[in-house]
């Protein structure tokens, strides 16, 4: 038995751990990280200048990233559209028949649209540009032995080819694809294949959305084909008073055929509102995954929910001739991670930047930064302060 006696009049005061806030900035530039081993800037590793130790939180204060980011790229596989052509009778004994017998092979045109941004009138001014300069090559290029047996009348057609006519309609917001003298078909459920230069990047054809060109045109995954308008008058759209597009007469003088599609939805050329930021082991952001479609299923169920998948969500606002800039006392105020057991030390950080898909951002080497903030928890001695006050002094 002990007969100490345990009990006292000066209980142990525990000491308490003080700490005081430390605020740490750390700017990083898209230039900074190792080019060799991270070619493409949407995604790279830095190592920090010095250890950030016994982080409490961390948050993206600001962000700047050049205003010329490309809607349409190769590596986000939306550059490209296929399409056939029927041609029409030409008069009897022309000396352009031969290329109605080289318009009459079975052949798919694939029309590359220059890599960019567009405006939806640059859009159809580029489309009706390429679709005509498409045929117009085919014409002019020897394809006997593309044929077997050969056929005599694959070969070259000194000819420029330019009936195609793409106009965009400002009141439905969709695209009108018309030709002024043969039938033809958009075949936007063929998947084309792209050679990317980005090894990341995932296959987008197999999404409901953003597919490819065909996407944005307001194409679905469904072949269609010209509908005759016989009109000598030409079409003209319901809001306007002239034709956009009248019967090629100068190949036939009676000719009052042409063939129109029309796209079933709207166009969608404009960029993306937002792209999203991962930090390896740092992330807070959760996200749903997209394109699901049995999620009410007992089984198979493909819901997937995405937990910690990103650091921020980078709203892409423009408020400069030519930069996107987000700050915290904007849209940035609360990307911002705690962590409950504070991180002992962070030597190197790894990014990631990409859209909500999957696909990684196609920076084309232009740069672009960013300021994170650390706060850190700095231990502070307890202090006790003796004030001796002189007596001139009166409060």
């Amino acid at each position: 038995m002990n007969h100490l006696n345990t009990h006292t009049n000066h209980p142990i005061i525990q000491r308490e751990q003080s700490y005081v806030l430390d605020r740490k900035l750390l700017a990083v530039h898209s230039e900074d990280r190792d080019i060799k081993k991270w070619p493409n800037s949407n995604r790279f590793e830095v190592r920090l200048p010095e250890p950030m130790k016994n982080i409490q939180s961390m948050r993206l204060i600001n962000v700047s990233i050049p205003n010329n980011l490309y809607t349409f790229t190769n590596n986000y596989q939306n550059t490209k559209i296929t399409f056939t052509l029927n041609p029409s009778d030409w008069p009897a004994g022309s000396p352009n028949v031969d290329i109605e017998n080289k318009l009459a092979l079975v052949w798919t045109f694939t029309v590359t649209i220059d890599e960019g941004s567009y405006t939806p009138t640059e859009m159809a001014n580029m489309m009706t540009n390429k679709m005509n300069d498409t045929v117009t090559t085919y014409l002019k290029t020897d394809h006997t032995n593309s044929f077997s047996p050969a056929n005599s009348t694959a070969q070259v057609v000194d000819y420029i080819y330019a009936y195609f006519k793409v106009k965009y309609n400002t009141v439905t917001k969709k695209f009108v694809f018309g030709n002024r003298f043969d039938s033809f078909q958009i075949t936007s459920k063929t998947k084309i294949t792209y050679t990317v230069t980005d090894c990341e990047q995932k296959v987008v054809y197999n999404q409901y959305t953003k597919w490819g060109l065909p996407y944005y045109l307001g194409f679905e995954k469904v072949d269609l084909s010209g509908v005759l308008v016989d009109d000598s008058a030409g079409q003209k759209l319901g809001q306007e008073t002239t034709a956009w597009i009248t019967p090629a007469t100068e190949l036939v003088a009676n000719n009052t055929k042409m063939y129109i599609i029309s796209p079933p939805k709207m166009a969608s050329v404009y960029g993306e509102m937002d792209l999203y930021m991962d930090m390896e082991r740092y992330n807070n952001l959760s996200e749903i995954s997209p394109y699901a479609e049995a999620t009410t299923n007992m089984y198979n169920n493909d819901y997937r929910g995405m937990i910690k998948n990103s650091f921020a969500k980078i709203p892409l606002k423009i408020d400069s001739g030519n930069m996107v800039t987000n700050s915290a006392g904007e849209t940035l105020a609360n990307m911002m991670t705690h962590f409950t057991n504070p991180i002992e030390c962070l030597q190197k950080l790894s990014f990631k930047f990409r859209l909500h898909d999957g696909r990684l951002v196609d920076f084309k080497d232009t740069n672009f930064n960013l300021l994170l903030e650390f706060n850190c928890l700095l231990d502070e001695p307890a202090k006790q302060f003796n004030l001796r006050i002189p007596a001139t002094i009166n409060f």
